[in-house]
């Protein structure tokens, strides 16, 4: 079967996912795991949390500033936050226990990224290379799983004569 460009998308696409998203998920929940502990620290919490619900506004996200690095911290759950805290970035030093988890996720998470780009280029280097299964399968037998199921119908080469009538002599 020939393999389209489309395919070949898919292929990477599906090949990536399988080999990074379990990886990216798991950093996605320590960042959650921190902001639960971070939320656990901000003072006077637990008062807030035993007031009846609506009587606080509640959040699933609060502003970090970790030593210079910002961003935007997820829970795993909305939660109310006292008047005081709802619109204030919870800052906290480099050295800070917190800023220490986000710098090693951040860290981790930027060499997924390249890991990710790194395998992209090769896969798609070796798609580039090939342009029917069977000439994929010949260089690596493994990537059977990876086609598609389905092949799509790649329409038969007509005449070009008339396409020729159609067009005129001058093209």
């Amino acid at each position: 079967m020939k393999l389209s460009q489309g395919m070949k998308d898919e292929m990477v696409d599906n090949i990536l996912s399988a080999k990074f998203d379990k990886e990216e998920k798991s950093y996605a929940a320590q960042l959650r795991e921190l902001g639960d502990a971070i939320y656990g620290a901000i003072p006077g919490i637990e008062r807030a949390a035993k007031l009846p619900k609506g009587w606080l506004p509640v959040t699933q996200s609060f502003s970090c500033n970790f030593g210079g690095l910002r961003d935007y911290i997820g829970m795993t759950t909305e939660r109310p936050v006292p008047y005081e805290n709802c619109d204030n970035r919870q800052d906290f030093v480099a050295e800070h226990d917190f800023s220490v988890r986000f710098r090693a996720i951040q860290d981790a998470k930027a060499n997924l990224v390249e890991r990710r780009k790194e395998v992209k280029r090769e896969l798609e280097g070796v798609l580039k290379g090939v342009n029917t299964d069977k000439q994929l399968l010949a260089i690596w037998p493994a990537a059977i799983k990876w086609l598609p199921s389905t092949p799509v119908p790649v329409p038969a080469i007509q005449s070009v004569d008339r396409l020729k009538q159609l067009l005129g002599a001058d093209l």
